[in-house]
């Protein structure tokens, strides 16, 4: 039903079938509406269109999203490289797609959360951010990144503002952002570390 209420599956039939299982196209298809909805700032530009051999076999409806979904490497193809669109998605894989996803959408902790988008000369960023805050003075620094196998692991450290400080009455968003050197992975997972 909230899925339905966002608009990320049709419901104009008006049933669930819980007791069915969702194919994977069908979860291309919610996934692929989500992120248009409801963070469109997530979605950079797609570097390679993928080769989906059996995009054909899909509903014309899901194939834009199919085609999003493994361009961003939330859903992958098989070693065929086939999608296999009206097979069901197990268990297993939905928890692989759902990680993806919120490394997609960013990671959280402790109030930070972490992306990598795309700068303005077109290279890649880490990006992290500490939510909003009630005034001015709070700040977020990346103070160094390594790379571990495709993991990318980022020391950062925040500052709050001094008690008695004069800091205005404002909303903000404090943030940091560091370039990711061109030979790291194309797919790289994120930890913080608060130092």
């Amino acid at each position: 039903m909230i899925l339905g209420y966002n608009g990320a599956i049709q419901t104009s039939d008006r049933f669930f079938r819980p007791s069915e299982m969702i194919l994977r196209e069908e979860l291309a298809q919610v996934l692929g509406s989500l992120l248009k909805q409801k963070a469109p700032n997530q979605l950079g530009p797609v570097a390679n269109e993928p080769q989906i051999k059996d995009l054909a076999r899909a509903g014309s409806e899901a194939a834009d999203d199919i085609k999003l979904m493994v361009g961003l490497n939330i859903m992958y193809l098989n070693q065929d490289g086939n999608f296999r669109p009206k097979q069901g998605v197990t268990p297993q894989e939905l928890a692989a797609v759902l990680k993806e996803m919120k490394r997609t959408v960013g990671i959280h902790d402790s109030g930070v959360a972490a992306k990598i988008i795309t700068a303005k000369e077109g290279g890649r960023e880490l990006e992290i951010s500490w939510g909003e805050k009630p005034s001015s003075g709070y700040e977020i620094y990346i103070e160094d990144m390594k790379l571990d196998g495709n993991t990318l692991m980022v020391n950062y450290r925040t500052k709050e503002p001094t008690p008695g400080s004069y800091n205005s009455t404002v909303i903000t968003e404090p943030k940091d952002t560091k370039p990711i050197p061109f030979n790291y992975p194309a797919q790289l997972n994120i930890q913080l570390n608060k130092l």
